[in-house]
């Protein structure tokens, strides 16, 4: 089944390389200036806070320099073992740490994208032809290279610089809340299948348990903590791994003990998904497989806790994406429809103005199909619309 899944997708991705993703040039020039901007600024508050180094008189520090870079850190009494980003985190309350990362973070920004998107654009279509790899991730999952066009980020900044042709819209559309859903299923706690079925939101339901606040009182910032563990719990992390990822990814403050209490809290309140952890975090694996039967072998040694949580998520997430994909070719013919991009959970499609609209619902109705086939106690639901560029949702 899982070989099927795979031949039958080899179309509808042909397609989509083919149909190509296009990209306003003069905005995106734009968005390239500014990028460079904030790279310079946060070069320029480096080196201001890095003036009393000695070794500052006599040339500028190389940000670029790991050896340059833990020098000037001892200096001001930061011990560090490397510059790379995941070591670096942990430490982001200080502020020329902070600064450092936000560096690293536009210097990523400027070196991935900036002129890499920008000369993908082909010279006689104006669109950008990324090739996808139907395996790209060992959980079954599509990657994208020659741009990577799933990694581009969320700010509709960048997102508006993708758009439709004249007279034709995108609609686009992504699964709620997807690995969620999947995790419930899979792990077959009842609390979080019942939240679902009542149309309830994950993270707000979390977050109610956590800060034994009631669902309608709960606020956005408890919400986004609520997420923060979600995400952080349901693959793996420990409470010292919760704090640092909520903070970096959410931009939410928690100390060690809050993070220690939202776990244990978290595991007594998901009884079905602690045990189904527990097992996992107990046996030695060296076979996995997804709700498709798409299985992942581990040939050296045993999958680590975070791979036996994640690689049925992720899989059964990639499984659903790519039945979608094989269905919307049929069924998307009459409206001239092309499917332009697959963005993790989303799915792109690039349609005449006057069929948009047949467009959107026959994408919803899709996706929704091919997540019901795998999940069939919990729903699946999907957030659509219709605009003239990618940042229009």
């Amino acid at each position: 089944q899982v070989a099927q899944l795979e031949f039958d997708c080899l179309r509808s991705l042909a397609q989509m390389e083919l149909a190509g993703f296009r990209l306003d040039v003069e905005r995106w020039q734009q968005y390239g200036q500014w990028v460079k901007q904030q790279l310079l600024h946060y070069q320029d508050r480096l080196q201001h806070r890095f003036r009393d180094w000695p070794q500052q008189q006599e040339k500028p520090l190389n940000l670029n320099s790991t050896q340059q870079l833990q020098l000037a850190l001892s200096f001001l009494g930061i011990e560090v073992d490397s510059t790379a980003k995941d070591k670096l985190e942990p430490l982001s309350e200080q502020p020329v740490i902070a600064d450092l990362l936000k560096y690293k973070h536009w210097k990523s920004q400027d070196s991935k994208y900036v002129d890499k998107i920008r000369q993908a654009v082909h010279p006689k279509t104006g669109r950008i032809h990324a090739q996808y790899f139907q395996l790209g991730a060992d959980t079954g999952r599509l990657s994208c290279r020659k741009p990577p066009l799933q990694q581009i980020p969320r700010q509709p900044q960048v997102r508006s610089c993708f758009v439709a042709a004249a007279g034709h819209k995108l609609v686009s559309a992504d699964y709620s809340q997807i690995e969620l859903r999947v995790t419930a299923q899979i792990s077959q706690d009842q609390k979080m299948i019942q939240a679902y079925q009542q149309g309830e939101d994950l993270h707000q339901l979390t977050a109610s348990l956590l800060t034994e606040t009631a669902m309608d009182q709960v606020s956005s910032d408890q919400r986004q903590a609520a997420k923060a563990v979600n995400f952080g719990l349901f693959f793996g992390m420990g409470a010292e791994g919760l704090r640092n990822y909520a903070r970096n990814t959410f931009q939410v403050e928690m100390s060690l003990s809050q993070a220690q209490q939202f776990k244990q809290r978290f595991f007594d309140s998901y009884l079905g998904f602690n045990a189904y952890y527990q097992k996992m975090e107990r046996t030695k694996v060296k076979r996995l497989t997804t709700l498709s039967g798409r299985i992942r072998h581990f040939t050296q040694g045993y999958a680590s806790l975070t791979k036996a949580l994640n690689t049925p998520v992720q899989g059964t997430a990639a499984d659903i994406i790519k039945r979608a994909l094989v269905d919307l070719a049929a069924q998307l013919a009459p409206t001239k429809a092309q499917i332009v991009a697959c963005i993790h959970d989303e799915i792109i499609l690039e349609v005449e103005e006057e069929q948009a609209e047949t467009a959107k619902q026959i994408l919803e109705q899709v996706m929704v199909a091919a997540g019901e086939h795998y999940l069939p106690e919990v729903p699946v639901v999907i957030e659509a619309t219709i605009a003239d560029n990618w940042a229009g949702k």
